[in-house]
């Protein structure tokens, strides 16, 4: 197999971005408690509003065990194709990730320039009204 098929593949795409994603965990945790409010992405907003209607704050702890039970048993499921994990693939997904990042950043940026009329800087808007750890943890869940 090569790299493009091994890297998307269930266990290379989970485990890699299995970092991201608890460390967003981790700051929502540490900035917001354990509860599902604060600044947070659309997605997780939708998805943990779901379980915290049926199941309150366990509901939470549910969605976590579920996410984790799905993704153990996909990596489980895809743990025999391609052989052994190979740490040159992880390594080159990272090298892909920050290109698609920055080019992103780059036309993201030029584009709101052009459509507002202003400097990229001040297109930003409030963001520079959160704390680091928010920033961080948005950054997260949009590479998430």
């Amino acid at each position: 197999m090569n790299y493009f098929q091994l890297s998307r593949s269930a266990r290379y795409s989970i485990l890699f971005a299995l970092p991201l994603l608890l460390l967003y965990e981790l700051l929502a945790f540490l900035i917001g408690g354990n509860d599902a409010s604060g600044v947070r992405n659309g997605a997780d907003v939708l998805l943990k509003s779901f379980f915290v209607s049926f199941g309150g704050r366990n509901g939470l702890l549910v969605f976590d065990l579920l996410l984790l039970a799905v993704g153990g048993t996909l990596v489980w499921r895809d743990r025999n194709a391609g052989g052994p994990l190979r740490p040159t693939i992880f390594a080159t997904m990272l090298g892909e990730s920050i290109a698609l990042a920055l080019m992103f950043g780059v036309v993201v940026g030029i584009l709101t320039t052009m459509l507002l009329r202003v400097p990229a800087a001040l297109a930003v808007g409030g963001l520079s009204d959160l704390g680091l750890g928010t920033q961080l943890r948005l950054s997260l869940a949009t590479g998430i």
